[in-house]
């Protein structure tokens, strides 16, 4: 009876069969009734939002020309333990009649009709108080069951019931996905998203919208931010801002429960680079008994200084030292020139604006092993792994980003490009090197191809610093064993072997990371 069942009722409430099924199927299957919404709907109930589900009742069979009648029962407490709270070992209790009101209860179909529509709604303030004591083990659930109310209609068995239960009791809150977020606003207008999320929802309840406002507390807020912050932020002014004329827009039913608004800052607008604070808050929503998270902090970095740096202010112990009966056009000190003209370790290459000069991290020892000084394993050696160049600024400055190139040199492209940064710094109120910032090629997006431009994000230092050391200690190839094979002729030595810090004559394994980039920068307040 129940595949018979089936049948009749796989076709939508609104579609006619086109097949005559008279003769087919008993009497009894003339005419089917049931739910097109069967099973369970598990949900939340928000005390400050309109709860309303909506259900269809269909009528099929062989014949739609016959009348049918029935109604819509609630589930007594007893059937409901017995279908439901005992199978499942779950406590689950009817909610009282005063928390919800369906809109009718009798569902007659005269001839020729295919579906009627029913509407449920749940009162959430009235379950204020049935939640109040509830425990937690307890589940309040309303099912609500089709009944045939003569002797030719007949139930289908497998969608005769909805069983509404109600998860949760809670106020809807809407408020910003983010409480804070730094901005460089490196051109004339620099734009961000606010976004602004609908909180333990997964199908927006209720239409509504939001405006995105500078708040009107905003010097009480800053005040407050910076005692607790212990910082010294200055309020962004309002006519820096550039606010947006968009609403937050929430659809009822729509899964997609964030929405954002585009806010801009006018560079021009404000004194000078600082850290500023911008106080954003949510306002004017369409139900006024919606609840509004805490306002946005947004941290805005102003475009920070360019800092001008020349060649005295860089140093390092990395420079390249060459063999001069190896490679001809090698004079075999720190500003040798090799026989493709580039003055390898000449800091100026960084600080030039072209692409074809470069500073190179090489050194290829042809001493005694005593004097190559690669980090090893030594807990004694305190010097970090990978190569670098420090730069000595001059001054104090805690905030920062760095951009440097890769050469344009394809025969420094082999293993020059560094995958693996750090950034340590040191002086001014550090006493030793610190690390402040790690940067990856498949995390930062480090460039391994030649003629890239990288820059990074701002960092911020625990105190000020006089002076900032770029070490990498990766690169695109790392060499093995201390070897490497170069088989580019021209520039050197087709198929020579270079020995590149090798600690001892055993040819222990290191990774090495020789690295080379053309340009470089430093921007910082």
């Amino acid at each position: 009876m129940i595949l018979g069942l089936a049948v009749l009722t796989a076709m939508s409430c609104n579609e006619k069969p086109e097949v005559n099924y008279e003769g087919l199927f008993p009497e009894e299957y003339h005419k089917v009734v049931y739910f097109k919404e069967s099973g369970k709907d598990e949900f939340d109930v928000f005390t400050n939002a309109i709860c309303v589900k909506d259900f269809t009742i269909c009528k099929a069979g062989s014949d739609p020309a016959l009348a049918a009648d029935c109604r819509l029962d609630v589930m007594t407490q007893e059937r409901l333990d017995s279908l439901y709270s005992i199978p499942e070992a779950t406590a689950y209790k009817l909610l009282p009649e005063s928390t919800y009101t369906i809109s009718e209860t009798s569902f007659p179909f005269a001839s020729g009709e295919t579906w009627k529509t029913g509407r449920v709604t749940f009162h959430p303030k009235a379950m204020v108080d049935v939640f109040a004591d509830k425990p937690d083990s307890l589940v309040y659930a309303l099912p609500l069951e089709v009944v045939a109310l003569d002797e030719t209609t007949v139930v289908n068995p497998g969608k005769n019931v909805i069983f509404y239960r109600i998860s949760s009791l809670s106020e809807l809150v809407l408020s910003f996905t983010a409480q804070s977020q730094s901005l460089l606003v490196s051109d004339d207008i620099a734009y961000f998203d606010v976004a602004a999320k609908l909180e333990n929802v997964d199908v927006i309840p209720m239409d509504l919208t939001c405006k995105v406002v500078y708040s009107a507390d905003a010097e009480e807020l800053l005040a407050q931010y910076n005692d607790t912050s212990a910082v010294d932020y200055a309020l962004i002014p309002k006519e820096a801002l550039l606010m947006p004329e968009k609403l937050l827009t929430y659809v009822e039913g729509e899964s997609v429960v964030t929405d954002n608004v585009e806010v801009g800052i006018v560079k021009s607008a404000v004194d000078k680079a600082y850290s500023y604070f911008l106080p954003l808050e949510l306002s004017e929503c369409s139900d006024s008994d919606i609840v509004l998270g805490n306002g946005q902090t947004v941290l805005v970095e102003l475009a920070l200084d360019q800092i001008l740096l020349t060649a005295d202010m860089f140093s390092s112990t990395h420079g390249q030292a060459v063999r001069p009966d190896t490679y001809k056009g090698h004079d075999g000190n720190l500003t040798s020139t090799d026989n493709c003209g580039q003055k390898n370790n000449d800091f100026a290459n960084l600080l030039d604006g072209k692409r074809t000069t470069f500073w190179s991290s090489w050194r290829q020892y042809v001493g005694e092993p005593s004097a190559r000084t690669w980090p090893t394993d030594d807990p004694s050696v305190t010097t970090p792994p990978g190569y670098w160049f420090d730069v000595d600024l001059g001054k104090e400055m805690r905030k920062f980003y760095i951009s440097y190139s890769t050469t344009k040199n394809q025969y420094e492209l082999d293993n020059s490009c560094p995958r693996g940064i750090f950034i340590d710094v040191n002086g001014g109120e550090y006493t030793e090197w610190t690390t402040v910032a790690r940067l990856l090629d498949d995390v930062d997006g480090l460039p391994l191809e030649l003629d890239k431009d990288f820059v990074s994000e701002v960092y911020v230092a625990d105190k000020s610093f006089t002076k900032l050391r770029f070490r990498v200690d990766k690169a695109k190839y790392d060499v093995k064993d201390g070897k490497v094979r170069v088989a580019t002729p021209g520039c050197f030595q087709a198929n020579q072997d270079l020995w590149f810090n090798n600690p001892s004559a055993s040819r222990a394994t290191y990774n090495m990371a020789y690295f080379s980039i053309s340009e470089f920068g430093l921007y910082g307040i």
